[in-house]
């Protein structure tokens, strides 16, 4: 987890540790959301990352990460304590499609910029963005760190042989490698990984028949409004 966030972050000084934290984010009150992020960890500095893997592309799904990451951001601080006492949430992104097709840039990062001079307005944002089917464009690699390509070739690889091949290239990925290995072979892990994957097919089945279903309606409420002009004339 170091190494990846090392690659990613390029920090001035080394990660020395990193704790794991609670994942779900408590509400405000009763009426807020309840959201869950797939990791949020807390680095020795005390700067929060929030890592996200979105496999599929969703409507919102970017706002939801500002959410998110707003959320995040304010849970940090209790009645009393000062603002300056906030310190930066980074949210990294790995999405398993391509959210800009225009842009080949493999790897993306924003903060809160000034529009025409691009002076950053502070450092408690900052999002980066990894978009992994870009791996098989080569042009996508010209601005990014050979460490960032590494994990985005191993987290987008699409068969085991892929990633074993790319895990050789650096002890740390093949680290995570064996331990995906051994995961994987795990009888709790592989339930999980159905049930995950059956809920996933249930949503998508649901979200298109909701779509019929207000298709349907419009046709409806359509020959509704046709025959009532017709009659009408």
């Amino acid at each position: 987890l170091i190494a990846l966030l090392t690659a990613i972050l390029a920090p001035k000084s080394p990660i020395a540790d990193v704790t794991v934290l609670n994942p779900g984010i408590s509400r405000q009150n009763i009426n807020d959301k309840e959201i869950t992020l797939d990791l949020l960890v807390q680095l020795d500095n005390g700067t929060q990352v929030h890592i996200e893997m979105q496999s599929d592309s969703r409507p919102g799904f970017s706002v939801r990460i500002i959410f998110y990451w707003a959320r995040a951001f304010v849970n940090q601080l209790h009645r009393g304590e000062a603002y300056t006492q906030l310190k930066p949430v980074v949210s990294i992104v790995f999405t398993g499609y391509r959210v800009f097709r225009d842009m080949p840039c493999l790897h993306a990062t924003f903060h809160i910029l000034e529009v025409k001079r691009h002076v950053r307005l502070t450092n408690v944002f900052e999002l980066h963005l990894v978009e992994l089917p870009k791996i098989e464009q080569q042009d996508s690699f010209a601005e990014v760190r050979p460490e960032v390509a590494r994990w985005a070739r191993f987290l987008g690889a699409k068969t085991d042989e892929e990633r074993r091949k790319v895990s050789q290239e650096d002890p740390m990925v093949i680290e995570a490698y064996e331990w995906l290995v051994e995961l994987s072979s795990d009888e709790d892990v592989q339930r999980c990984a159905r049930e995950r994957d059956e809920n996933r097919k249930l949503n998508e089945i649901e979200l298109w028949l909701t779509r019929e279903e207000g298709r349907e309606e419009g046709r409806e409420q359509g020959k509704r409004e046709v025959i009532q002009r017709i009659l009408s004339l």
